[in-house]
């Protein structure tokens, strides 16, 4: 980890050097979507820069060994298969793809004789999600169905200037989120992943859930287990129609409107 670091330092520093020589802003960080879109540091930058730089990039993982486990799902076909998380689909979707994704790692990594005994911290970008993904997490630890669960050591979130892997990790979850993009339309892969795939120094996986490893996901769930998915999620359960307090509720409701119809008759009277 440490190497890499060292080689995507060494790229920024070569990129600015070169962007400063012509008095140009130099860029603080990669960040894939605005490169690809020409935003912020990117600004101004033609597509010929944008291929160099993305060629710098894979060069890096050509050289030191890359394992990635990436998951794409869209939140609409969440919410249809799993109406109770529209309140924060974006909190249910992270939770999800963040057990799917320990279980690969678990299966993938974990399950292979060569890494059979390490143990691993996951790191994601500091954001919005930090308290729901460390539950999501600490829910999934628990869970005896996951193979190697105690190797998983804790999760953390860091920002890209403590942590310059995060920037790597941006650029392939942008990859294969384009992918999931274009592959339903017939599109072609993008240059940038077909390179990258082609690397004999890159494995894993890239796939998107599809609507119906939603709800396949979602039945293999009882309801204790989707209770919890929206705890964590920051969403409030809703009472159920039978629940007692309604039941308690709605008779006094009736007695009152009762008494009130006995009271009217005898005024009439």
């Amino acid at each position: 980890m440490v190497v890499i670091e060292q080689a995507w330092c060494r790229l920024l520093e070569r990129v600015n050097k070169k962007l400063l020589s012509k008095s140009r802003k130099a860029i603080s960080r990669y960040h894939a979507a605005d490169c690809n879109g020409s935003f912020n540091d990117f600004e101004y930058w033609t597509p010929d820069e944008r291929r160099e730089l993305h060629e710098q990039i894979l060069a890096i993982f050509s050289r030191h060994r890359h394992m990635v486990v990436s998951y794409t799902l869209n939140l609409k076909e969440l919410v249809d298969e799993f109406p109770r998380a529209e309140e924060k689909s974006e909190n249910v979707a992270n939770i999800l793809l963040l057990s799917r994704i320990m279980e690969e790692i678990s299966v993938r990594l974990f399950g292979d004789k060569r890494y059979s005994t390490d143990r691993i911290a996951l790191i994601h970008d500091h954001g919005m999600y930090d308290a729901v993904l460390l539950d999501a997490f600490n829910n999934k630890k628990s869970d005896e169905t996951l193979k190697h669960r105690e190797q998983f050591v804790t999760i953390a979130p860091m920002c890209w200037e403590d942590c310059i892997p995060l920037q790597s990790a941006d650029f392939l979850a942008y990859e294969n989120f384009k992918a999931a993009l274009r592959t339903p339309q017939g599109y072609k892969r993008r240059k940038t992943l077909e390179l990258l795939l082609n690397l004999n120094s890159f494995g894993g996986i890239g796939s998107t859930i599809t609507r119906y490893g939603i709800k396949e996901t979602m039945e293999k769930y009882d309801e204790a287990a989707k209770q919890k998915i929206l705890e964590n999620a920051r969403i409030r359960s809703i009472h159920k129609p039978n629940d007692k307090s309604n039941e308690g509720s709605s008779h006094r409701n009736t007695g009152g409107s009762s008494r009130q119809k006995r009271r009217k008759k005898a005024e009439e009277n």
